[in-house]
């Protein structure tokens, strides 16, 4: 496509008796400086294009060290990134079998661009479960956790974090996934996650915003 400028410039050369646009005359014209002026650039805060802000729906199966079963159900998460790469994150998860277990987080994270292929990450949660069947369970407490995401390609995301749990007890562990971009606001991830011996097998689908 041609612009307003560059077609003025053609009709000023192939026309002798059409002045020459000056500049004080191009300044006067709204459209014409509009279109010589740069186009803007949009820029991201965060250099390594990791969002922050997203819902999530996830399938989840769990399974519980001790226990006969395995729970599987629904996880859903939210967060927002708000400013200075602070961001909001809740997640509510219900599962059951011959139990139920009810999951609850909500909590603030800070997030640190390393490059354009590398973020760092921590998250502190207040945390809830509740588990009624065989035995029943209410707990309240902390939880924290302390990650990375990394750039494979420009399609796929690596990611891996360290995770410390207190809710009847301390408990430490670690988790891992990778996340497939099928467009720039729409993936698919994968996790795995091991906390005290439990497992966490976890599949969904984001929208990033």
């Amino acid at each position: 496509m041609i612009s307003y400028v560059a077609l003025y410039s053609i009709l000023s050369a192939a026309t002798p008796n059409v002045p020459e646009a000056s500049a004080a005359s191009l300044a006067l014209d709204p459209v014409a400086a509009f279109v010589a002026s740069p186009a803007p650039m949009l820029e991201s805060d965060n250099p390594s294009g990791f969002s922050y802000t997203f819902v999530e729906a996830n399938y989840v199966m769990y399974e519980p060290d001790g226990f006969d079963e395995s729970l599987d159900g629904f996880e859903f998460k939210a967060s927002l990134e708000i400013f200075l790469n602070i961001f909001l994150q809740g997640s509510y998860s219900v599962l059951s079998d011959d139990s139920d277990l009810d999951l609850y987080r909500i909590g603030a994270g800070w997030h640190l661009p390393i490059g354009e292929t590398l973020d760092l990450y921590g998250i502190l949660s207040f945390a809830s479960a509740e588990l009624d069947g065989v035995t029943d369970v209410d707990e309240d407490g902390l939880a924290a956790n302390v990650g990375a995401r990394f750039w494979l390609t420009d399609k796929f995301e690596l990611n891996g974090e360290v995770e410390w749990l207190d809710l009847d007890e301390s408990d430490m562990g670690v988790g891992a996934g990778v996340r497939w971009y099928l467009m720039e606001r729409i993936s698919l991830g994968l996790n795995i996650e091991t906390l005290d011996s439990d497992e966490t097998y976890t599949v969904g689908a984001r929208f990033s915003f």
